[in-house]
């Protein structure tokens, strides 16, 4: 067990004593987690396929991050927790505030910064402005990752958050993935066609008719394994990326 803070003590042990011995973590293949037996004072902030995050009352500025127990009968097990320790050991590093800090862990959580603010994503649903310098901070963030031998898989609008100050970038989970990733990039051609609209909130029945579209004809390309995806469909991925695929938004609050 590694700690950065004197005050982590006690809250590693309302983890280890209150919390992972009372909830209950119930999965289904390609679902979120459902929590069951939530103790008193904490709070359920969010869940994915493979993990549930949680705060306290007492360190509201803290997110605990549990994993659930691997089922073996699933074809695609993944367990995310030493990748995301050894990603974040590395992000420690850095004196720049891009991404959460790595504050303790244990065999099955972990516990980070709980981060303020809104993703990007919402901001496109919501009808709320993305400046320029938002991509460029991405861009500068994504440079850190190359200097510690780490990669920019996965990253996109629904993981990068921003409080109208500058950004971070709240999943980490896939940065030791160095396989072919093009979301950033085609975030950016994106966000050159998003410069040049009216700033309008997206209607919902608008987002899943493309979420639809886009994921046929993603994954086609996918399998054959063509890495360049024109303008069209980068926009459907942007704004439609299946939110069973990764962890949902866990980090932050509004």
């Amino acid at each position: 067990m590694k700690f950065i803070s004197v005050n982590i003590e006690y809250l590693k042990n309302l983890i280890e004593n209150d919390l992972i011995k009372k909830i209950l973590l119930k999965s289904k293949k390609n679902r979120p987690l459902i929590v069951d037996k939530i103790p008193t004072g904490w709070n359920l902030l969010g869940t994915g396929n493979y993990a549930a995050v949680f705060y306290h009352n007492k360190f509201p500025k803290h997110a605990v991050k549990v994993y659930r127990k691997i089922n073996t009968n699933y074809k695609n097990k993944k367990d995310g927790i030493k990748e995301e320790i050894i990603v974040y050991q590395k992000l420690n590093s850095l004196d720049e505030s891009y991404f959460a800090k790595l504050h303790c862990y244990g065999e099955n959580y972990i516990v980070i910064d709980r981060i303020n603010g809104i993703t990007l994503y919402e901001c496109l649903k919501k009808g709320i402005y993305i400046p320029p310098y938002i991509i460029k901070e991405v861009d500068i963030a994504i440079s850190h990752l190359k200097k510690l031998n780490l990669s920019s898989h996965d990253v996109h609008f629904k993981n990068i958050l921003f409080d109208n100050r500058h950004i971070v970038i709240i999943d980490v989970s896939d940065f030791l993935n160095f396989e072919y990733c093009p979301l950033w990039n085609d975030s950016k051609k994106f966000y050159k066609l998003y410069k040049k609209m009216p700033v309008f909130p997206i209607p919902r029945f608008l987002l899943n008719i493309g979420r639809h579209f886009y994921r046929i004809i993603y994954y086609t390309l996918k399998y054959f394994r063509i890495e360049k995806i024109n303008l069209f469909l980068s926009t459907f991925y942007i704004l439609h990326h299946n939110e069973y695929d990764q962890l949902i938004d866990l980090t932050f609050s509004f």
